[in-house]
């Protein structure tokens, strides 16, 4: 059985730097990246502790909004991520 760790992620706007590494994780998984910079893209970082495990985005449409690409570190999948709570 494998056993999975329920951790308390952070979402937080991006960070320097934080573009680089999550335009390269989405073309890793062949996913959108041209786009990150549109002014209606809004990009978060899911953080443990300082530590980046992941990014989502979200896509403003006036009082709507489309989820966009969400990605996972690969170090970081398979660990109880999406069960993950927020504080």
């Amino acid at each position: 059985m494998t056993s999975i760790a329920i951790v308390a992620l952070r979402a937080q706007p991006l960070k320097p730097g934080d573009l680089v590494r999550l335009a390269e994780l989405l073309n890793a998984e062949g996913l959108p990246s041209g786009d990150l910079r549109e002014p209606d893209v809004r990009l978060f970082a899911f953080r443990d502790g300082d530590a980046v495990v992941g990014f989502a985005g979200l896509e403003v449409y006036g009082k709507d909004a489309l989820l966009r690409s969400v990605v996972v570190d690969p170090e970081r999948r398979r660990a109880g991520l999406g069960r993950a709570s927020f504080p």
